[in-house]
């Protein structure tokens, strides 16, 4: 775990504040020092894994069972979050928020995952319903969404959803506006 940053700038000093500000007016040269769990203790880490808002949950060092937090206030456009793993792109461990860990003598850093909103069109062409949607949820007025390659109907929109994107993934489909439609080219 992190203890402290050494520096040498025209003689030395160090601090332990994480995040520690300065201005430097020359080049430094930081030391990040480091020391092993004490016995019984593990920490957790929380990395947002490319989140656009929000604050990415606080971790520590424990020595008693520690609840995996939510996502919090982080918001991803055109994405939902849909849990932690120990890997970036998904392929290590995944934890549930509210799930226990409590694994001793183990540091765990647990990167945000997030899924991204697709219209599928499953059941109709109904903006409005959750199941035509890859995550089943409808996506919020003024956030984006992908058009998927795999959507088994076109999306029909009306005046009341104003997106901010809308990215196409391939396939036939487009979207329906009134007296126009929009197709991937």
């Amino acid at each position: 775990y992190f203890v402290r940053c050494d520096w040498v700038l025209g003689g030395s000093g160090s601090f332990t504040t994480n995040p520690y500000t300065f201005t430097a007016t020359q080049n430094v040269h930081l030391t990040p020092v480091f020391a092993a769990l004490p016995a019984g203790e593990f920490s957790v880490t929380y990395a947002g894994n490319n989140h656009a808002s929000g604050t990415v949950p606080s971790g520590g060092r424990f020595s008693s069972a520690h609840t995996i937090a939510s996502a919090g206030n982080m918001e991803r456009d055109g994405y939902v979050f849909t849990g932690w793993n120990t890997a970036a792109n998904g392929s290590g461990t995944s934890y549930s928020p509210n799930s226990t860990y409590s694994t001793a003598n183990t540091s765990l850093t647990l990167h945000a995952q997030w899924s991204e909103i697709s219209w599928v069109g499953t059941n109709s062409t109904s903006r409005t319903l959750g199941s035509n949607w890859s995550t089943n949820q409808v996506p919020a007025t003024g956030s984006s969404f992908s058009i998927s390659a795999q959507a088994i109907r076109n999306l029909v929109l009306t005046s009341d959803i104003t997106p901010a994107r809308i990215t196409f993934r391939g396939g036939g489909k487009h979207i329906e506006t009134g007296n126009f439609s929009i197709t991937a080219g």
